[in-house]
């Protein structure tokens, strides 16, 4: 298995290439890739975990901004009354001008 670049200049600056022979740096390099194997299955799986959080609280929050919905009844009431408001009106201005006619 051919040791990665990075792994070769480490050691090369640091001389320990010349003392180690090539079963231990095999070894090194080995250990290497586990553990960035390791990293990344774990930098995975936080990520899927947080994906699903994020899409959790995405959920209830639309479940919970539902546009409030009167009842039928209290719509029918409030139209009653505004057209009740709006009759009064009508008849308040007609009476009041033909009061002015007189």
């Amino acid at each position: 298995m051919p040791v990665p670049p990075s792994v070769m200049t480490a050691m090369n600056a640091s001389g320990l290439n010349a003392v180690m022979e090539q079963d231990e740096i095999d070894d090194l390099a080995k250990e290497l890739e586990e553990v960035t194997v390791g990293k990344a299955e774990e930098n995975a799986l936080r990520l899927r975990e947080a994906a699903a959080d994020n899409a959790r609280k995405l959920k209830q929050e639309q479940t919970s901004e539902k546009p409030e919905v009167k009842d039928r009844s209290v719509v029918k009431l409030l139209a009653g009354k505004a057209d009740r408001d709006r009759k009064r009106d009508f008849f308040r201005a007609r009476m009041l001008r033909s009061s002015r006619k007189r």
